[in-house]
């Protein structure tokens, strides 16, 4: 081989070495601000919720496997609305909640009923909600949103599970 050829060989995997390198920097960057935007079920805020049977329920399907579900709903004033179905968990799971609302200065939260009865919430913030929630108990649980403003709130986005 000659010096041209040993020499080019040389650079390309010196290339290939930085090339990856900064791959796998850029993927634990990535890693670490999903992790940043993960949270325990159990240390989210919450308040327990009662039932009645009035409660302004909104239909969500769900799958009996892991899904991705569209929501498109709207919150009145002051209103609490729950899905009308629960979708099952387990310990370890990752819920990952990813919706915008309008108007954008509403203070809506968003989050899931456990076992237990509690709702459990992320708030939003400049119309948009983004949070993966891992789950620290087996069970079924609801999807519910809360409109803590004065006025209605349209939620649009999805759910992973």
């Amino acid at each position: 081989m000659n010096q041209i050829s040993k020499t080019v060989l040389v650079f390309f995997l010196s290339s290939c070495v930085v090339f990856l390198c900064s791959m796998a920097a850029s993927a634990a960057g990535h890693q670490a601000q999903n992790c940043l935007n993960t949270v325990p079920y159990s240390q989210l805020s919450g308040q327990q919720v009662n039932f009645p049977s009035a409660l302004n329920n909104f239909d969500f399907y769900v799958d009996s496997t892991r899904a991705t579900n569209h929501v498109d709903l709207i919150v009145d004033a002051g209103k609490f609305r729950k899905s009308t179905s629960a979708f099952s968990l387990e310990s370890g799971e990752i819920v990952k909640l990813n919706f915008i609302y309008s108007p954008q200065n509403a203070s809506p939260q968003v989050g899931l009923v456990g076992p237990d009865g509690v709702f459990r919430y992320v708030s939003g913030a400049n119309g948009s909600i983004q949070k993966n929630i891992i789950i620290s108990k087996t069970g079924n649980y609801y999807l519910a949103f809360q409109n803590n403003s004065n006025v209605s709130v349209q939620i649009m986005g999805f759910v992973y599970y």
